[in-house]
């Protein structure tokens, strides 16, 4: 993920041989002649919710927003699926509320995991889209 054109380039045939999808990464701070390299993405597009480090954040940002929106705008089809922060019921409704095709929980399952308390964790998404 998130390699430069050179390295795309070269790993092309090899990972069509394989059958392997390379997702693409965004930021925050995507823009532009980025947002249109978005378009050659497969699978699906990593947002990243923040520009920070991974791990828990208090809310997603009205930046988070307006990003899908100018990549779904660009006319890319590939899937947006937003991580790096989510960790919370809130979060996963306000990611699908800004037109997120998906989310990627990261941190808080391994914290949860290694606390003995993944079932407890997961309970609170039962039924989240109701």
């Amino acid at each position: 993920p998130d390699a430069d054109e050179e390295l795309n380039l070269e790993m092309k045939d090899s990972k069509e041989k394989k059958q392997i999808g390379i997702i693409s990464f965004s930021s925050l701070s995507t823009e532009g002649r980025e947002i249109e390299k978005l378009k050659d993405s497969e699978g699906y597009i990593f947002q990243r919710s923040t520009d920070g480090k991974t791990g828990k954040t208090e809310k997603l940002s009205k930046e988070l927003s307006r990003k899908i929106k100018a990549i779904k705008e660009a006319g890319i089809t590939t899937p947006v699926v937003v991580g790096f922060g989510i960790s919370e019921v809130s979060q996963v409704r306000d990611a699908f509320a800004m037109q997120a095709d998906g989310i990627v929980i990261g941190s808080a399952l391994f914290t949860h995991i290694l606390n003995k308390n993944l079932d407890e964790y997961l309970h609170q998404f039962n039924g989240w889209y109701e």
